[in-house]
């Protein structure tokens, strides 16, 4: 007889067999997965939880050190950036995707459970998370844990397996056997608070069902194991890091274009319409079948929202974990800045979604004659809209394996960042190792050159730019044509174009290196009228003096 866990293994192979089948393994433009791997190196090199990228070897605050001690605890086994990255967050992912299913398992229907690890398994939104080197689907994988875990210690819901598990209705948890439960829960929440500060709301929901069930001794242990590594994380955020680089730009319009200003009430509602719309009509469905931004998924999308609407309500009578979590989290998503809305913010929450919304077609169909059937073919409808999605990303990654294996480092990568890693990979060993260059990715120039970087200032004022330069020591900028760079440091050479030299034969058409500060070589009389002077160079070595 197949038990749970024999589904849950099914499961988790079938979704390392597509998830491996898709890995792309061009790095991710984003720059956390460098910045990952810079926390990890300085975790194992020196000790210390310090920002290895910047020139002022800054202590970090921003992330917590939960994704960076996996990374070091791997590379530590052999596994190495990036590549080898992707296939152990693709290994991490079967987890979440077991883990998902047991859960849907315990508080739910076994028909149910299947339709959500099997939409799970194959969508091609969640298989391309599983394929990025980044935190977000551990960060899935600890919540669901947890979920997982206070499943056994709460009144499991009408149709469940085990309805009797609990007979008598006063504070399960008081039991020493669900103690144990409540440990292991607390350790998922713990790690994943460790993992991504956005795991607030499920220590919110975690507090507030232990409290709304008067589980205090179960609130005693997991404040316990919880409040000690918690607690010192938040001292050390507290006395040695700067302003909160997560709070900071949520206050303004545009994180990317700060001098339009704050947001204010009627802003923020613009914010939450805006960002509903795009999890409604694409990062949702997109998660789910590989489709997005059309007609077809947002009303896909709207089905599943509203079903899962009606499923989160009718819980509410008996409210666990998850039913707290879900407002707390979405609400969290959608007053996010809508520039950073992602598939990937929603992983967390997708299991409870599409429990609840099965849920809901369950029980439209309970009168139905032959309704399971009815249902499954559902789930089976749903996982076939997965396939041309599925085809798509496992024949995108295939072309994109044969590029990066034949030396084509920025294969498949948007022509702007792939300029910016080119000009880090052609200046490897060409400088002195205290070279800084100020870049648009700071943190991916460090990890392809092996030379510090910042950020330029996202501020067309010459002095904002000039200012950094004194701060770190900068003798080099990347020019590239993102918006940024032509929104503000564009402007900046522009005013100064004396003040800076373009060093010949490094870069692409989207990004080249300049040199700071030089002023030899000045422009030609007959230069065209926006021209900039040429850097000198000898033996192909950059001159720096």
């Amino acid at each position: 007889m197949l038990r749970p866990w024999h589904w849950a293994a099914a499961l988790g192979v079938l979704h390392l067999a597509i998830s491996l089948l898709g890995l792309n393994p061009v790095p991710h433009q984003g720059g956390d997965n460098a910045a990952y791997l810079a926390l990890a190196r300085s975790l194992l090199e020196t000790g210390t939880y310090r920002e290895l990228w910047d020139p002022a070897l800054r202590p970090h605050t921003q992330y917590p050190p939960g994704f960076p001690v996996l990374l070091a605890g791997a590379m530590l086994l052999g596994v190495k950036p990036f590549t080898g990255f992707k296939v152990m967050v693709a290994v991490v992912s079967v987890l979440a995707v077991a883990l998902s299913y047991l859960w849907a398992r315990r508080v739910s229907t076994p028909g149910v459970a299947l339709a959500v690890g099997l939409l799970l398994a194959v969508g091609p939104g969640v298989v391309y998370q599983s394929t990025l080197e980044l935190s977000d689907v551990p960060f899935w994988t600890f919540t669901m844990l947890a979920f997982w875990a206070f499943a056994h210690n709460a009144r499991p819901a009408p149709g469940a397996p085990d309805d009797t598990a609990f007979p008598d209705a006063a504070a399960p948890a008081a039991r020493p056997e669900a103690l144990r439960w409540i440990a292991l829960g607390a350790a998922g929440t713990l790690c994943a608070w460790m993992t991504r500060s956005a795991g607030l709301p499920l220590l919110m929901a975690v507090v507030a069902w232990l409290v709304l069930g008067r589980r205090w001794r179960a609130l005693g242990l997991f404040a316990g194991i919880f409040v000690p590594v918690a607690g010192a994380w938040g001292v050390r955020q507290a006395t040695v890091g700067g302003p909160n680089a997560y709070m900071a730009p949520f206050w303004f319009l545009d994180p990317y274009r700060p001098e339009l200003g704050t947001i204010g009430p009627q802003d923020l509602l613009r914010r939450m319409a805006e960002n509903g719309w795009k999890y409604l009509s694409n990062n949702l469905p997109s998660l789910v079948t590989g489709q997005g931004q059309t007609m077809i998924a947002a009303g896909v999308g709207a089905a599943i929202v509203l079903l899962a609407a009606a499923g989160w309500g009718r819980r509410l009578a008996r409210p666990g974990v998850p039913e707290l979590f879900f407002p707390l989290y979405l609400g969290l998503v959608l007053v996010w800045p809508a520039e950073w809305a992602d598939d990937r913010f929603l992983l967390p929450a997708l299991p409870v979604i599409l429990l609840y919304a099965a849920e809901t077609v369950r029980d439209l169909l309970a009168p139905v004659r032959h309704g399971r059937l009815v249902g499954a073919c559902v789930a089976a409808m749903v996982a076939l809209l997965a396939l041309p999605g599925l085809k798509l990303l496992v024949s995108g990654a295939a072309e994109c394996r044969l590029e990066y294996g034949a030396g084509n480092t920025q294969a498949c990568q948007p022509p702007i960042f792939a300029g910016i890693f080119k000009v880090a990979e052609q200046v490897r060993g060409l400088l002195p190792e205290s070279t800084v260059v100020i870049s648009r990715k700071p943190t991916l120039f460090w990890a392809y050159s092996g030379y510090r970087s910042r950020i330029y200032p996202f501020d067309p004022d010459p002095n904002a730019f000039f200012k950094v330069v004194q701060e770190t020591g900068a003798t080099y900028v990347v020019f590239d044509q993102s918006g940024e760079g032509s929104r503000y440091l564009q402007k900046v050479a522009t005013a100064n174009r004396d003040r800076f030299c373009i060093v010949p034969g490094i870069g692409s058409e989207t990004s080249v290196l300049v040199r700071i500060g030089s002023r030899e070589a000045p422009i030609a009389a007959d230069a065209p009228p926006g021209a900039y002077r040429m850097c000198t160079v000898a033996s192909g070595v950059l001159l720096v003096k």
